[in-house]
């Protein structure tokens, strides 16, 4: 994804808000994305995404003194508040075992939901938000060696998932 220019920003910052919506409209699926890896609710995620983007209104002053681009700053603030918002007790939700029919082999979200939050989110970030390794070790505050962990974990696991279903439709189960 290409960043969004300094000068959206620097007018944001002085309260522009065409400049806001810009930016809104630049950064929103994906942030909306790595609110639905957390959440796993199209709904929960929009109304997440919502929160984030006035919460980022309010306080884009903090992202200048920061040296990273704006994007790591809006997608470390996006984990770190969705995270905070969605509880344990909502993240108990999480899919370990689903049913699947022939449209939903190639569909990636429900396979997504199989893998740890963590693999999840690094997975998103790299494929979706073409970020480097260091740059999703950042977001997810994590050392590069995990996040290598997790990327490949994920896509070995995902690959299980689809290997079980080519053997035979039906349940596929995690564990």
């Amino acid at each position: 994804m290409k960043e969004i220019g300094r000068r959206v920003i620097k007018q944001v910052k002085k309260g522009d808000h065409r400049a806001f919506k810009k930016l809104v409209q630049h950064y929103h699926q994906s942030v909306y994305q790595i609110c639905y890896m957390i959440t796993g609710d199209n709904k929960v995620a929009e109304d997440l995404a919502k929160d984030i983007f006035l919460h980022v209104y309010y306080h884009i002053g903090e992202c200048q003194g920061t040296t990273k681009k704006f994007s790591l700053w809006l997608f470390q603030k996006t984990v770190n508040l969705a995270q905070n918002r969605f509880t344990e007790k909502n993240q108990s939700r999480a899919v370990t075992c689903l049913s699947f029919n022939e449209n939903d082999k190639h569909d990636i979200s429900l396979l997504l939901m199989n893998v740890s939050l963590k693999e999840r989110l690094a997975l998103n970030l790299k494929s979706s938000n073409h970020l480097s390794v260091q740059e999703i070790s950042e977001v997810l505050e994590i050392s590069h060696s995990d996040t290598l962990t997790y990327i490949r974990r994920g896509r070995e696991t995902i690959r299980e998932m689809i290997s079980k279903w080519d053997k035979g439709p039906g349940t596929l189960d995690h564990n």
